[in-house]
């Protein structure tokens, strides 16, 4: 009898370990295809994407309003949660390139041989991620994000906000200008919700 329970275990312990295999290879494979299909044209706009000039203070002053913590490295989740977890900076820079403009969307919904464009989305953040520069994917929305009043980028908001270029701004304005991307209408600047969320924030990181 114990030598047939010894058996047992002892094919279900290989059987485990072939499944645990099969498991990683697929996921492994899986996310190789997702990120090897991104267009080659919207790797190299990521990849051609200036890092904005801002003091090293203020990147990780910025990365700290964004994600809520110190660690300044992207979380990694498995592929199924992934979905439901991706609403960090690569997920964001991932959204402006591949809708900056008419033309590249048009060319990925014209495809047929390309996969779908929320593939293609997701592909291009684990891409982002990968590289593991949030200089690089905060200067992508700092070029491109929506900042109230038909304004785009960070260096224009700084301007017409604040009337100084964006490595000039206090700690307080930089903040302000963080969240505005969060919500323009609900944090404009200068409103009650953007004080009080910018002081909510300040405590929390200087305190």
């Amino acid at each position: 009898m114990n030598n047939i329970i010894k058996r047992l275990l002892k094919y279900f312990s290989k059987f485990l370990f072939i499944l645990l295999s099969i498991i990683i290879l697929l996921y492994f494979g899986l996310w190789i295809f997702i990120t090897m299909s991104v267009p080659i044209e919207l790797k190299q706009l990521y990849e051609q994407t200036n890092i904005v000039d801002l003091t090293e203070r203020q990147y990780r002053l910025i990365w700290s309003t964004w994600t809520e913590n110190n660690n300044f490295r992207f979380k990694w989740y498995p592929i199924i949660l992934d979905g439901y977890f991706q609403d960090g900076i690569d997920s964001y820079a991932s959204l402006l390139l591949l809708y900056k403009n008419e033309k590249t969307l048009a060319l990925l919904n014209s495809s047929p041989s390309r996969l779908p464009v929320s593939h293609i989305e997701y592909g291009l953040s684990r891409y982002i991620k990968w590289d593991n520069n949030y200089k690089k994917a905060f200067s992508v929305i700092s070029t491109y994000g929506y900042m109230n009043n038909n304004i785009y980028g960070f260096e224009n908001a700084s301007k017409y906000y604040y009337s100084k270029n964006a490595k000039d701004l206090s700690e307080r304005e930089l903040i302000s200008l963080v969240i505005l991307y969060f919500s323009p209408s609900r944090y404009e600047i200068g409103s009650h919700a953007s004080e009080s969320k910018t002081d909510e924030i300040m405590k929390r990181i200087f305190n």
